[in-house]
């Protein structure tokens, strides 16, 4: 589920956080950034995005900090074991594991467009397992468009996170109103 109410017509100042359909034609954000209203979207990792980033020298990358999930309320509780985790170790499943997140940013303008935007990258190192041994690592991209150049590259990738989760939970509270109602 995309902000549908922003890509019809926005107010002017209006905040729209999301995900880019690949049915919407990007030369609205040429529009929507004349009339002021401000935007974080996720984009689609092409093919062009990833070696662009790939490219990046290693000055331009630093490490993601990711606020906590949640504040725990109570006394700290000791952690259970990893029972999956031992499952899958020891059935030798392929395992993808995450290393660590890099963000950085450089200037792109979309094809259909006549101004660059702000792109904000996000590099996850993974590593790929099977039982105990290390197969090989990984790099996956995570491309998000902004419009936004007082925000920080953390804030406008926790900010299109966040309106993901939102998203998730709404589609899954349609699923549940959608069961009931049969």
């Amino acid at each position: 589920m995309t902000s549908s109410r922003c890509f019809a017509r926005p107010a002017s100042g209006t905040f729209c956080c999301g995900a880019i359909p690949i049915s919407l034609r990007r030369e609205h954000l040429d529009r929507w950034d004349a009339d002021s209203i401000r935007f974080h979207f996720g984009y689609d990792a092409t093919k062009g995005l990833k070696r662009r980033a790939a490219e990046l020298p290693d000055g331009a990358w630093k490490r993601l900090k990711r606020p906590a999930r949640y504040e725990v309320q109570t006394s700290t509780r000791t952690k259970p074991d990893r029972v999956k985790e031992e499952i899958v170790i020891r059935r030798e499943f392929e395992n993808i594991k995450l290393v660590s997140e890099d963000v950085a940013e450089f200037e792109y303008r979309p094809t259909a467009c006549h101004q660059a935007y702000r792109m904000v990258v996000v590099r996850k190192n993974l590593s790929v397992e099977k039982g105990q041994l290390v197969l090989f690592p990984d790099v996956r991209y995570f491309f998000y468009i902004t419009n936004d150049r007082d925000s920080s590259v953390e804030d406008i990738v926790n900010s299109c996170n966040h309106r993901c989760d939102q998203e998730n939970l709404i589609s899954h509270l349609s699923n549940v109103q959608r069961v009931r109602s049969v």
